[in-house]
């Protein structure tokens, strides 16, 4: 399991991933089973940080991660408790229908409320990575909306009716990479 907890703008790692060492498992260590691969692992952990720093006004928030050997799966969960993405697009005027849609504009269109040319990429790269380079899923939870998203399957949009989550939760199960897999496929 990896816990990461984001507080202050200060990031503390700590590791327990199956004998990997922090080292391995970030920098994707080419000998370690775990990021055998590439950069895919690293890319969609550095971006899930990244956004909480540059999108968000969090107090706190945490990473977590489990590798899966015998099932050769990777879990990877963030919650930060920011405004969620719906107040986020409200508070600057960006037009949704309902919670789930300001999810999936956020994820499929790059909406983003930073206004330099090169943003909003980096969910969308993390949701084609996930679930077509990955063959896994991703769920996020964003006030009371919800996107579940399965590999090969049409995108699920909900919206809870009670008791809304203040914060944003996502959730990734991911097929671990083989040697093959080229992130640059999936980044736009």
């Amino acid at each position: 399991v990896i816990f990461c907890s984001v507080s202050c703008c200060v990031l503390l790692f700590f590791f327990f991933f199956k004998q990997k060492t922090a080292y391995e498992i970030y920098q994707c260590d080419w000998s370690s089973d775990v990021c055998s691969s590439d950069l895919s692992i690293k890319y969609i952990m550095g971006e899930l940080l990244d956004n909480i720093d540059d999108h968000s006004e969090f107090k706190s928030a945490s990473l977590m991660a489990q590798f899966f050997p015998k099932k050769k799966k990777i879990d990877i969960a963030i919650f930060d408790d920011a405004p969620p993405t719906p107040a986020v697009f409200e508070k600057n005027n960006i037009t949704f229908e309902n919670d789930s849609d300001s999810i999936r504009k956020a994820v499929y269109d790059g909406v983003t409320t930073k206004k330099e040319d090169s943003r909003g990429y980096g969910l969308r790269t993390c949701r084609k990575l996930s679930t077509e380079g990955l063959d896994g899923e991703l769920h996020i939870i964003s006030r009371k909306g919800m996107l579940l998203l399965k590999s090969g399957e049409k995108p699920q949009l909900y919206d809870i009716e009670d008791t809304p989550l203040d914060g944003t939760f996502l959730y990734f199960r991911l097929k671990q990479p083989d040697k093959k897999l080229d992130i640059y496929k999936y980044v736009e």
